[in-house]
C-alpha cells in the first residue's frame, strides 16, 4: 500500500512539473512574441516616418529592404526588417504602398518572429 501511494504521488509530481514547464515555455513565447510584435511595429513606424519626412531614406524611397536593430531594455536583441512595394497610383495620382515589417527577437537559441503589413498613400505626384 505504501509503495502504491509513493508511486501515485511521484507520478502526480512528475505530471505537475511537466505542466509547469509547458506553462513556462508558453509564457516565454507570449512575452517574446509581444516584443517581436513591438519590434515589427517600431520598424514600420520608422519607415513610415522616412516615407513622409525624407526623400532618400526608408524602404519605399530606396526600393531596398531596411533593417533596424534595436538596443536598450525593451527591444534588446530584437530587429525589424522592413520592405515596401508600390502597388500603383490612385485617381489623384498618389502612390499606393504596401509596407511589410517583420520583427524578430532572439532568446537563447530561439528566434520568435511576428509580421505586420501597413497600407500607405504617398504624396500627390507633380505633373509638370
Amino acid at each position: 500500500m505504501v509503495l502504491f501511494v509513493v508511486v501515485v504521488l511521484g507520478s502526480l509530481a512528475i505530471f505537475g512539473l511537466r505542466n509547469v514547464e509547458r506553462s513556462s515555455d508558453a509564457l516565454m513565447h507570449e512575452v517574446i512574441g509581444t516584443r517581436a510584435d513591438m519590434a515589427a511595429r517600431s520598424g514600420a513606424q520608422l519607415d513610415i516616418s522616412a516615407l513622409y519626412q525624407t526623400e532618400d531614406q526608408g524602404s519605399c524611397q530606396t526600393g531596398n529592404e531596411q533593417t533596424y536593430t534595436f538596443s536598450g531594455e525593451g527591444l534588446n536583441r530584437c530587429r525589424a526588417e522592413v520592405s515596401c512595394v508600390v502597388l500603383g497610383n490612385n485617381k489623384t495620382n498618389q502612390k499606393i504602398f504596401r509596407l511589410e515589417s517583420e520583427g524578430f527577437c532572439i532568446v537563447g537559441d530561439q528566434v520568435i518572429k511576428r509580421v505586420i503589413e501597413v497600407g500607405l498613400i504617398g504624396d500627390v505626384e507633380d505633373e509638370g
